[in-house]
């Protein structure tokens, strides 16, 4: 007997942002229009889950004219809109019309900890909350007013070594950090320092909301390209790794992740996935 429409499983795209949906360099998102129409036309949640921040999200999802829930800061902070669920569910605090569930350790920990990080590890750390918004906007290449709300943390402070430095050096960093019973995770630009939560655990406990709320199977799906987002693919049952702008398909994900791998870099690649993930959804 074939399977009938309402017995197919909802999709949830989960979706990196730098170097994934936005490109890399300029944040660019026209080449993946085609496919944020069609996600929206099939009404299949599309969840931001990136380092950037809380504010920088919301910035993101009037940008992209998404009202659904986003991960900020690798995991640190879920965050779902007013009455999205009509499920009742726990969450930590309310601000700008989203239910806040804190999940990974708090800004000001974070940076006291970072200061007796560099000093074990004998090695010049510089984080955001070093930096002035110019100095922020610089390193990042963001505008102004975009630094200034990468400013604005609650769980994961960005940071990077102010010298050159080799696997040798990272390793040290690593250990320092796990010693401090803290995480280590690299992004597209910097390290993130962070409690233990990460970009999967706040993806699982958000794929709990749904079938909680939906009472049905999910498929879920991820698009990322960076070491930070190897969690968030091993969470979901489609893990796609989108091919950076030199070509090249980064090897640390494939090593933890048998993800699939797009053909084309950035908004282009991640254009082509969605589309034809949502072909195969409708014809499957």
């Amino acid at each position: 007997m074939s399977m009938t429409e309402n017995a197919k499983p909802r999709l949830v795209v989960f979706t990196d942002l730098d170097g994934t949906l936005l490109d890399h360099d300029s944040y660019d998102f026209s080449p993946a229009l085609p496919a944020l129409a069609a996600l929206h036309a099939a009404n299949v949640p599309l969840i931001l889950c990136s380092s950037k921040t809380r504010t920088e999200l919301e910035y993101w999802s009037s940008q992209l004219n998404i009202n659904h829930p986003f991960i900020s800061e690798n995991g640190g902070v879920l965050a779902i809109p007013h009455d999205y669920f009509k499920q009742q569910f726990d969450f930590h605090d309310e601000q700008n019309g989203y239910r806040l569930i804190i999940l990974g350790e708090g800004y000001a920990t974070l940076r006291k900890a970072l200061k007796k990080i560099a000093k074990r590890a004998y090695l010049p750390l510089l984080g955001f909350g070093d930096m002035t918004i110019a100095q922020v906007a610089q390193h990042t290449g963001l505008p102004i007013e975009q630094a200034a709300r990468a400013k604005i943390r609650d769980a994961d402070e960005p940071f990077f070594i102010e010298r050159t430095f080799g696997d040798e050096e990272v390793k040290r960093l690593e250990e320092v950090v796990a010693r401090a019973q803290l995480r280590l995770t690299r992004g597209g630009r910097f390290f993130h320092l962070i409690g233990k939560s990460d970009k999967g655990l706040a993806a699982r406990r958000l794929i709990e909301l749904y079938q909680a709320e939906w009472g049905m199977q999910i498929q879920t799906v991820a698009l990322g390209d960076s070491p930070n987002d190897v969690p968030l693919l091993q969470a979901v049952d489609i893990p796609i790794n989108v091919q950076k702008k030199n070509g090249e398909i980064d090897s640390a994900v494939q090593a933890h992740v048998n993800a699939k791998l797009t053909t084309k870099s950035g908004p282009s690649g991640w254009n082509e996935a969605v589309l034809e993930l949502l072909h195969n959804a409708s014809h499957g």
